[in-house]
């Protein structure tokens, strides 16, 4: 994902698929980090029902089925960053993911 601003820029995780056709549920893992991974490295945001939370800590399970978040950058930063995330269908988490996000 390419982000050219300081303003918030949502991101859509990929579609998963429960071969019981049941709802997925996603879990953001790791919050955005810089490239030592010492920091975070912007902040994610979601809105739900007209809500929107700050996702301060990890694990964060999304309401629902929902997929959708704002990445904000730290200020004016320009290095690379990831957020990594998971998927639960009820009964069983997937491998975890990473979205890299690279900051121009």
């Amino acid at each position: 994902v390419s982000i050219t601003s300081n303003a918030a820029t949502n991101i859509t995780l990929p579609t998963a698929t429960n071969p019981d056709g049941g709802d997925e549920y996603y879990i953001i893992t790791q919050l955005p980090q810089t490239v030592s991974g010492n920091s975070t490295n912007g902040t994610l945001k979601y809105t739900f029902e007209g809500a929107t939370t700050t996702i301060s800590s990890v694990p964060h399970a999304l309401p629902g089925n929902h997929k959708i978040v704002a990445y904000t950058r730290a200020a004016d930063s320009t290095a690379q960053t990831d957020f990594k995330f998971k998927v639960n269908d009820g009964f069983q988490d997937s491998v975890e993911y990473s979205v890299i996000m690279n900051l121009s």
